[in-house]
């Protein structure tokens, strides 16, 4: 993952094919959920962008995280959701 992508990069992408451009450029290998219709937004309440959830190992929503995030926040939180225990 390039630490030198700025926000206003990710602002670019607009369709799809540039996510899945991204996603490939960035090799980034968890799933991700580009919202073409407003569906997923309104279902989970989000209000700011990006938003990043964690998800269970049962599917169920262990916490989110507004805003960019750190490689050392998402190590944090990918690594409180895999053990199910909480920081802090």
């Amino acid at each position: 993952m390039d630490p030198n992508k700025r926000p206003e990069d990710m602002e670019r992408i607009t369709t799809p094919e540039l996510a899945q451009a991204f996603i490939d450029e960035q090799g980034i290998t968890y799933p991700v959920l580009m919202d073409t219709t407003g569906e997923m937004f309104s279902g989970y309440r989000i209000l700011s962008f990006p938003t990043t959830f964690m998800i269970d190992k049962d599917g169920n929503v262990f916490g989110y995280a507004t805003g960019m995030l750190t490689a050392d926040t998402m190590e944090s939180i990918v690594n409180q959701t895999m053990t199910g225990v909480r920081a802090g």
